[in-house]
Parts: C-alpha cells; structure tokens; sequence
C-alpha cells in the first residue's frame, strides 16, 4: 500500500513540475500550452543550446535546485527536464 502512496504522489510531483516548466515555455518560446507536451523537443522550438540552458537556469530558480552543468546542456525534450526535476525533488 505504501508504494502505491508513494508513486501516487510521485506522480503528481512530476504533474506539479510539468506544469511550472510548460509554463516557463509558454513565456520563453511564445507557443500555445496545448503544444507543450513532454515528448516535445527544444529544437522544434527553434530553441539552441544557450537557450536550453537558459530555460534551466529559470528552472533552477523555480525549484531552488541545482543541474550538473553537464546535464542542463544535454537536455533534448521537455520530459528530460521533467524528470530530472522530479528526481532532484524526490531526493531533497
């Protein structure tokens, strides 16, 4: 039961934190929410490197939590971002 619980709120930490990043998309990139979804890749926003890496950097803040260096620069999708957040959250 206990597991259950906590994959339960594991979930919604992961909607939680979707939703706040979608949002920083939405303002950063000018698309519509309904286009933001976790398979959604940061090329197909036109974004570049140092703009993923702006995107975490106000992730970081949002949080109040710290990427690797080398992890925010690898991000590919928005679901990247979603999991790592998820997991540097379940960890504090």
């Amino acid at each position: 039961m206990s597991n259950n619980i906590h994959e339960g709120i594991e979930k919604l930490l992961e909607e939680d934190v979707f939703m706040k990043i979608r949002d920083v998309i939405v303002m950063r990139f000018g698309v519509q929410q309904s286009r933001v979804h976790n398979a959604l890749r940061f090329d197909e926003l036109g974004a570049e490197t140092l703009d993923v890496v702006e995107v975490a950097m106000e992730v970081e803040d949002i949080f109040d939590i710290r990427f690797r260096s080398s992890t925010a620069a690898s991000f590919k999708t928005i679901g990247d971002v979603v999991s790592e957040v998820t997991q540097l959250l379940s960890a504090k």
